[in-house]
Formats: structure tokens, sequence, C-alpha cells
């Protein structure tokens, strides 16, 4: 295992169970995404909302926004395929996401400024981070985004392979485990090999406490009265 990959050792495990069904039923689809684990500040909106607190439990729908101010650290779980978002200080994203005919996300995050961990072993659809300047699409993987206020916008892989193209000119490169990958607002689009050094300890901003051996229940009515309950447990990897 790499350094890069070591920093990144503790995650969360997410334990996601259907009742009374294996599936979404289709008034179901609007609930997204899950909080998971808060800590300082932190605060979102949604397109009826203004903005306000997030604590944990806190279910997203399409075209939520949140932003995390300087002490801010939030983790947050689809909860399709278990992608996991880890949001560092002075960092804002919005969540996109429809759900296709088998009931998977195809997510589209966009990232305007900040730093953002990406979790998504085993994605369900499609999943790409979007800065001002370039598209990242997850091919199954772990990876780091860094958007600066310039709009430059770096891609660190961890695992796996990850597609940055430029949002100007279209052009693309693929960034692998180890390696970097930065779209500059001069027109510039580079690849080159990561320093563990450089890349942000997403594990000491999420710490260990708080939130573990909770769980949240997400209860789902249909216009025939008929209800179903996602359960997701989370606990810490050992």
């Amino acid at each position: 295992m790499s350094n890069v990959k070591n920093i990144f050792a503790w995650t969360l495990l997410v334990g996601i169970t259907l009742i009374l069904g294996v599936s979404l039923a289709d008034d179901e689809k609007e609930s997204i995404a899950v909080t998971m684990s808060v800590k300082g500040t932190v605060e979102f909106r949604t397109v009826q909302t203004d903005w306000k607190p997030l604590k944990f439990g806190v279910v997203f729908k399409d075209g939520d926004i949140v932003r995390t101010g300087p002490d801010g650290f939030a983790s947050i779980v689809f909860t399709d395929d278990k992608t996991e978002l880890k949001v560092r200080p002075k960092t804002e994203i919005t969540l996109n996401a429809e759900r296709n005919a088998d009931f998977n996300l195809s997510k589209k995050i966009g990232q305007t400024v900040g730093e953002l961990f990406v979790s998504a072993r085993q994605p369900k659809g499609y999943i790409q981070v979007e800065s001002p300047l370039a598209v990242a699409t997850v091919k199954g993987t772990e990876f780091v985004s860094l958007v600066r206020s310039t709009g430059d916008t770096r891609i660190v892989t961890l695992e796996g392979v990850v597609e940055l193209k430029r949002k100007d000119n279209q052009q693309v490169i693929e960034v692998a485990a180890g390696r970097r990958g930065t779209a500059y607002s001069d027109g510039r689009l580079i690849e080159a090999e990561s320093d563990p050094a450089n890349v942000p300890n997403f594990q000491q901003d999420s710490g260990t406490g708080g939130d573990m051996g909770k769980s949240i229940e997400i209860l789902f009515e249909n216009d025939e009265g008929e209800k179903r309950r996602v359960i997701i447990e989370v606990e810490e990897e050992e």
C-alpha cells in the first residue's frame, strides 16, 4: 500500500438494508444521500430553503448545496452504492443525482472551491466531479479533488483511474493511482507523479468519535400508503 493510500486507511463502513422490498419505489427517487458525520461549522441549503446548520442524519435531494467553514468537515454517503464524500474546510459542493431505470444514481458533484475526497470502490451509474475548469469522471476509485479560487483543479488518484477533461477545449488525460492531473486557468492540462506530503489528511479532519455506532432510518411512503425504510448503520473500520 502506498504512503498516499495509507493516509486514508480509516473510513466509514456503511451498511444499507432495504426493508419491505429490494429497491426504492418510484416516489422514493428524490433522496440521494445522507450525512454520516459533521465536525465544526458546516451548512447546507436546498432549492426551497436558505443556509442552515448541517447535522448527522440529514438526507439530501438533487440540487442541495453543502459548504464548510474554516473548521468544518462533513462525511456524506450516497444511498445506492455507498460512494462516500469527505468535505474538508472552506469547501463548497452541489449534490446532483438522478436515479436510472435500475434505481442506481447517476451522480454529478459540483465543486466550486476547496478539497474533496471521493471513495467509489463499487460505483453504480456514473460519477463525476465538476469544477469551473474541468470534469473528473470516476472509474471505480478513490481520489482527492482540489479546486482553488482561481479555478485551478487538481486530481490526485489514490486507487484506480480518474479521467480529467478540460471544459474549454475538451482535452483529456487519465490519472492513475499515485499520479496527479492538474487543469490550470491558463489552459494547461498536466499529468505528473503525486507527492504524498501535499495530499490533505482527511483522516485527521474526520476523527473517529461522535457518530460511530449510530444508525439512520429513512422512511418512505407512496401514494397507496405503502411504507418502506432504509436503515443505514455506521461503524468504524478495524
